[in-house]
């Protein structure tokens, strides 16, 4: 009961602070939740997301953290392209989940033009956010807190970063 009751506070609290982030800005608290650290690499090199704490809210109830091992697929990133993915897939609380991040880059800037994600339902469905997010110069990395809300429509969910460091094009795959 005490762990559902702290689970429950967490959840709480990180749904509450998807809508303000509180007075000073900082964006979610996790209530009585150690940090769920993710690290994720497509190529090696060539495309990277890390962060020092990972939650997906999907609905009122359920936060997924990026637990359990993770597949890392994608694609593009070749030399001569300026365009790529990375794909995750991990199971999670007997939920099986993706997280699909879509790259471009052009005139010396980076970004991602698209994320999308399963939502979680038994029968599940993609939830996605449209960019351009994470604008970064080539070469650069984009770090910071982020906290999405998906396109107007799509399911109730959230996704946030803490402390994240995502990198792009860092480096060219030989074509397959």
């Amino acid at each position: 009961m005490l762990g559902a009751m702290r689970r429950a506070n967490w959840v709480l609290g990180l749904l509450a602070a998807c809508g303000g982030g509180g007075d000073d800005g900082g964006g979610v608290t996790l209530v009585d939740a150690p940090p769920a650290p993710v690290s994720w690499d497509y190529g090696p090199g060539a495309a990277t997301v890390a962060a020092t704490d990972f939650g997906l809210a999907i609905g009122s109830g359920l936060v997924l953290r990026g637990a359990g091992a993770a597949t890392i697929t994608g694609s593009g990133f070749t030399t001569g392209t300026d365009a790529g993915t990375i794909e995750v897939e991990w199971t999670e609380n007997a939920n099986t989940m993706r997280l699909y991040l879509y790259f471009a880059r052009a005139g010396g800037r980076w970004n991602v033009s698209q994320v999308q994600h399963w939502d979680g339902a038994p029968t599940p469905t993609w939830v996605f956010y449209t960019g351009p997010l994470f604008d970064s110069p080539v070469g650069q990395p984009f770090t910071g807190d982020v906290d999405l809300m998906p396109d107007p429509g799509q399911a109730d969910v959230s996704l946030h970063f803490r402390g994240l460091t995502l990198t792009a094009f860092g480096r060219e795959l030989t074509p397959p």
